[in-house]
């Protein structure tokens, strides 16, 4: 346990930058103690063009209470390293995908697929960030058209909370 403490504290000094690393020793950072913060949601439908806020509606997991299937978007609910994941199928055509991952209102990363009819691709991408506590996170669309039925679960977005910063 005393190891997995260690590389977090790496990984959290990694993730602030050097000058925050006197602030990580100071408000100290440990393997996940605290309240358990877990989610998975899917889309059951397809969706196309531009989506503000993709709404997941079939929620699975929302351990926490963090994720709201209403609005679209997961707010942290204690302060933390948390690693999130959102996954999509291309539907067929020679559409342009593009769905972003926003954090805190800024554009962190974007899944891009473009891909010639009758084919179809399967995206799965990863971030992990620090949050504090009340800082939000969702996925938009800006252009395209990705796949989904109900039974599918090809459109995800989840999440969990690694460690937690006191």
């Amino acid at each position: 346990m005393h190891v997995k403490a260690v590389t977090v504290v790496y990984l959290v000094v990694a993730l602030l930058g050097e000058s925050s690393a006197q602030n990580v020793g100071q408000t100290g950072v440990q393997a996940h103690r605290g309240p358990p913060v877990h989610f998975f949601a899917s889309m059951p439908t397809s969706l196309s063009g531009y989506v503000d806020h993709i709404k997941y509606t079939d929620v699975t997991l929302n351990i926490g209470g963090g994720y709201n299937k209403y609005s679209g978007v997961f707010t942290a609910p204690v302060s933390g390293v948390y690693q999130f994941f959102f996954s999509y199928q291309s539907g067929r055509g020679n559409d342009n995908n593009a769905l972003y991952l926003v954090v805190r209102g800024s554009e962190v990363m974007v899944s891009h697929s473009q891909i010639a009819a009758p084919s179809t691709a399967s995206n799965l991408s990863t971030y992990m960030t620090v949050l504090k506590k009340g800082d939000v996170v969702y996925v938009k669309q800006k252009h395209g058209l990705i796949w989904a039925e109900p039974w599918s679960r090809t459109i995800t977005f989840s999440g969990s909370l690694l460690s937690q910063i006191f």
